[in-house]
């Protein structure tokens, strides 16, 4: 017997297309940029940035909100400029489409690199929502010498979705593949595990938790964050090396990607205990990033709070 096709996912509703994640302002923008000169840039930068920032209104204060928990000075004005950013990090995004070559790399750290190559451990890559984290991977992935799976969730609507997919597939190739978390967290967490004992390693995003996934609470430095648990138990459970890797745009077409020194599971039975050391080499290493470049960091979900009160 025959099983039913599935059937196609729902269009996403009118209001949802347009906005920070929707198709339509996307299309917009990469409709511009075939037709911009490069000397125009700044202006359609400035333009859609302010446009999109003010229709995603709620994204934008729950930005300022985190950036507030933080202890960001004036985080209202710093949200502002994460749109600046992310408008800047897509044009960026959409011309290396055209030409990969055009993105100019610089690296910091990339001692802890080459010890965790020599170390023959599997290797689960940390990193945040900052900078152009598709083109990032497809660049490392071509040096790290082992395929590199990173995963991502999916766009909130169907139109999205499809055009983030043929996106990719131009970074994509050998050395790079990615892999969508769609909520089947314990089928997804075998797959990770296959992957990373073929040797090939794994990149999440560790700085925030999206509804539908698991996640856990964690109080640091007076701030309760809410992490996604797929960053911090899948290296305990796989006893792989965790490597913390930041991306921040410091120019026109000009990145720059830190590597910190690696951070190894501790060998106990006792999970909290692995999970504990994790989380607490990864979240000052997160903060502090956040702190020096408050406006390169796009999360547009709050999740961050406490009660520290703003120095502005």
């Amino acid at each position: 017997m025959e099983s039913a096709a599935a059937a196609p996912p729902a269009s996403a509703p009118a209001a949802s297309r347009w906005g920070l994640r929707g198709d339509i302002s996307w299309r917009l923008l990469r409709a511009a940029v075939r037709g911009c000169p490069w000397y125009l840039e700044r202006t359609l930068i400035f333009f859609w940035a302010g446009l999109i920032g003010l229709v995603a209104h709620g994204p934008r204060r729950a930005l300022a909100a985190n950036l507030r928990t933080l202890g960001v000075r004036h985080p209202t004005f710093a949200a502002w400029r994460a749109f600046l950013e992310i408008g800047a990090v897509s044009v960026d995004s959409l011309r290396a489409q055209q030409d990969p070559n055009v993105l100019q790399w610089q690296v910091e750290g990339r001692e802890h690199l080459e010890t965790v190559q020599r170390s023959g451990r599997p290797v689960v890559v940390w990193t945040a929502h900052m900078g152009s984290y598709d083109a990032a991977a497809a660049f490392f992935a071509h040096r790290i010498g082992a395929r590199l799976h990173a995963v991502r969730k999916p766009e909130q609507n169907s139109e999205m979705q499809a055009i983030r997919e043929r996106d990719l597939r131009s970074h994509e190739g050998e050395h790079f593949v990615t892999i969508y978390n769609k909520g089947e967290e314990e089928t997804l967490g075998v797959e990770l595990m296959r992957v990373l004992k073929q040797g090939s390693w794994v990149a999440l995003q560790a700085d925030r938790a999206l509804p539908g996934l698991s996640t856990f609470p964690w109080v640091h430095e007076g701030c309760e964050w809410t992490l996604p648990r797929g960053p911090f138990f899948l290296p305990m459970v796989a006893q792989a090396m965790c490597l913390p890797v930041f991306v921040r745009r410091t120019g026109s077409r000009q990145y720059r990607v830190t590597f910190h020194p690696p951070v190894t599971p501790l060998a106990t039975r006792d999970r909290n205990a692995a999970v504990q050391g994790l989380v607490e080499a990864w979240l000052p290493l997160l903060k502090q990033t956040i702190l020096a470049h408050p406006e390169q960091w796009f999360v547009f979900e709050h999740f961050v709070k406490g009660s520290i009160p703003n120095p502005s």
